[in-house]
């Protein structure tokens, strides 16, 4: 059977998510994963040999986390003395490294190799095996465990905690589906949704990713230039799903009150920690304190909850866009203002000629839960928003909505062989 290079780029694609995320947390963490990780990243970069550089919004904003970590760690070095700079720009490899990963995607869209169709099946494809991991192991944990991820209780039942954005961009992807007129099998991609959907409400029990998910499907709906009698239809099934959540579980009831009484504890927590991130930014606005690497860096970050809950950690995810401004200042902020504004700019384009809902929905979702949550940047999870942009960018060309006027805005591109 001949295997073509698209083939062969998606498998590769595959791999790399599979060694980012400890196979499936099918294995216990090893630093071969990490290593893994990083050494198909760069046999990807040399198996596509012409890397294509346009310097444009999009490769910018990719090669900045590069740049930005690199400061962040001498920062981090003159704030604490006992950091290894190498060490501490190693660390923040899960967010430049998928950084770097989206430059031979571009070029494989660039040259044709692989079209954003297929990378959106990629997606698909590994995001349906890791629901099918989780939802199995969540009804079987009176049994056997077989997942190496943290589990804890809440709601006198197991929680997981697997890694969430690849699930939510594989929510909207079968949205996608759902809604096109073209697709025939709509019944396997509803299974997919209401899949992704329990994983994340019942399976892992993330509320603030439950509230932005919701958030963005109710603007994508109140956008959606459909007739009445169609969006009544779609909406009777998605209004009852909810209200089975909320009556049945506990977690959306549980996530109104804690956010309009603040009578959680979780939320609580957070609320000490940013208060803590937030006085320390205001004394270091441009650069930050730097990344949080060394003993001595992780014992001042942990003193927020240390103090107070005697809890000796610092939880970077928990701390929100706050974290991002602790460690890399007014620099990190802006540069996630500016990412996020690219991709909802140009998802509103592609929106506007196709309705495709991934471009308008997994913006809203990383903007409204920004305040308490960050995960796309933390266990190796920018691997989503690499492939994103990549699918973006080439998705306006493909529509024709004005992504590739080079020549006309004077755009340098400049293509480098590694033959």
């Amino acid at each position: 059977m001949k295997l073509y290079r698209s083939n062969v780029v998606c498998i590769w694609i595959g791999l790399i998510y599979f060694f980012s995320q400890q196979g499936f947390y099918l294995f216990a963490e090893s630093p071969i994963f990490k290593a893994g990780t990083g050494i198909l990243i760069l046999l990807f970069i040399l198996y596509v040999r012409k890397i294509c550089l346009r310097v444009d919004k999009w490769s910018l904003l990719m090669f900045c986390p590069i740049i930005i970590s690199l400061i962040a760690s001498i920062v981090e070095k003159y704030y604490f003395p006992d950091t290894q700079l190498i060490n501490a720009f190693i660390q923040q490899a899960q967010w430049w490294m998928f950084g770097l990963l989206y430059f031979p995607l571009d070029s494989c869209l660039a040259q044709e190799v692989v079209s954003t169709e297929q990378l959106k099946k990629t997606v698909m494809t590994v995001g349906v095996i890791q629901l099918l991991i989780g939802i199995t192991q969540y009804f079987l944990t009176d049994y056997y465990i077989f997942v190496h991820v943290t589990i804890n209780s809440r709601y006198n039942s197991p929680r997981y905690y697997y890694p969430i954005v690849l699930m939510v961009f594989t929510l909207f992807l079968a949205l996608e589906k759902i809604i096109s007129s073209k697709e025939k099998n709509k019944v396997v991609y509803i299974i997919v949704f209401i899949m992704a959907l329990f994983e994340i409400t019942v399976v892992q029990k993330y509320r603030a990713t439950l509230i932005g998910v919701l958030i963005s499907l109710f603007v994508f709906f109140y956008l959606w230039k459909q007739g009445i009698a169609k969006k009544i239809l779609i909406s009777i099934p998605c209004i009852a799903l909810f209200l089975i959540i909320a009556t049945r579980g506990t977690i959306v009831q549980d996530t109104i009150n804690s956010l309009l009484y603040n009578s959680d504890n979780s939320f609580g927590m957070r609320g000490t920690l940013i208060d803590f991130l937030v006085s320390n930014f205001k004394s270091s606005l441009a650069f930050g304190k730097g990344y949080v690497s060394s003993p001595n860096a992780l014992s001042y970050a942990a003193s927020a909850y240390r103090n107070k809950y005697s809890w000796d950690v610092f939880a970077f995810a928990d701390g929100g866009i706050f974290s991002i401004a602790y460690s890399y200042g007014l620099l990190g902020v802006s540069w996630f203002a500016c990412l996020w504004c690219v991709m909802i700019k140009n998802g509103k384009k592609i929106w506007n000629n196709t309705f495709d809902p991934i471009f308008i929905c997994f913006p809203l979702y990383m903007l409204s839960t920004i305040y308490i949550d960050i995960h796309w940047y933390i266990h190796m999870q920018f691997f989503s928003i690499a492939l994103f942009c990549a699918i973006e960018k080439y998705e306006l060309k493909l529509y024709d909505v004005g992504s590739d006027k080079d020549e006309k805005n004077g755009i340098n591109k400049m293509e480098y062989s590694l033959k």
